[in-house]
């Protein structure tokens, strides 16, 4: 492929065929930084199957102690000899211990996933080429100097991973590793795809941090919070979630789309910070916060 500033040209070796790997030197030198990563994502997903299993106790304890309640509400008023009348749904309120456990719940989940959400944006690994590196070919911006051909390893939003820099295209220090995190310049060339999975990982961080913070200024302030305030945090996490996702579109760019690429720890962090915010969600949409 070639967009006027440089070429891209599947992995090959010295006979023409196509690679089948990372080298060995590649592998061993980033194990250790990989499984660091990995600990902490597995990490994360323990955390959501928790959440979800205590959301779930709680919602059918909730519903069992109502039930319970309606049930003694219809025995006195019979054993009285008046009408059996129903408590109304605005009448029915969560208990104080559900709701502030619910809350925390909120809290801990939508912060974590705006701490996945700003590393998939920062992480130099979004995608990972599983065929081998990806050779980019880049002209020099200079008469006096040859064109570079780098190894890239794996992409980033706004960064990579590969062999060398590239003059005026990638910026940051090799300091004499195998494989470097480089930074990319405004010269490096984006398609729209990764256009689009920049701008929605910014517009995700962005719409999930400012509802997290009015979320924890409402609960310092400890106002008598309306149902409406607990639908609009929930729509805003819903948009957020959407934006999250819509990260994912990063796997058809042009530079490496789904045939040759898989998701790395960043776009599996992505992920992981849209299912996060989906529980946010329904936890608020669910349990009835207002007291």
């Amino acid at each position: 492929m070639s967009d006027g500033r440089f070429t891209i040209t599947p992995p090959t070796n010295s006979t023409g065929n196509a690679t089948s790997g990372h080298s060995v030197q590649s592998e061993t030198m980033s194990e250790e930084s990989q499984m660091t990563a990995f600990n902490y994502i597995l990490m994360t997903w323990g955390v959501f199957i928790l959440s979800i299993i205590t959301l779930v106790v709680i919602v059918c304890m909730t519903n069992r102690r109502r039930r319970h309640q309606e049930q003694q509400h219809i025995d006195n008023t019979m054993e009285e000899g008046r009408g059996v009348t129903f408590e109304s749904e605005k009448d029915k309120k969560t208990p104080w211990n559900t709701r502030v456990t619910v809350l925390a719940l909120i809290a801990v989940n939508a912060t974590l996933a705006l701490a996945l959400s700003i590393y998939s944006i920062l992480t130099c690994e979004f995608l990972q080429a599983d065929d081998g590196p990806i050779y980019m070919t880049f002209p020099s911006l200079s008469d006096n100097d040859e064109a570079y051909t780098i190894e890239v390893y794996s992409l980033g939003l706004w960064s990579l991973v590969a062999s060398s820099g590239a003059p005026g295209y990638l910026t940051g220090d090799h300091n004499g590793k195998f494989e470097a995190c480089f930074e990319l310049s405004d010269l490096f060339y984006l398609d729209s795809s990764y256009k689009m999975a920049r701008a929605s990982a910014v517009i995700s961080s962005m719409i999930g941090g400012l509802t997290l913070l009015i979320f924890f200024l409402v609960l310092a302030s400890d106002p008598v919070r309306p149902r409406i305030f607990n639908r609009l945090v929930a729509w805003s996490f819903g948009v957020t979630t959407v934006f999250q996702l819509l990260t994912l579109t990063f796997l058809a760019t042009d530079y490496c789309d789904s045939a040759h690429c898989q998701l790395h720890f960043g776009g599996v962090a992505s992920i992981t910070a849209a299912a996060y915010w989906l529980f946010c969600v329904f936890a608020v949409l669910i349990v009835r916060l207002e007291q």
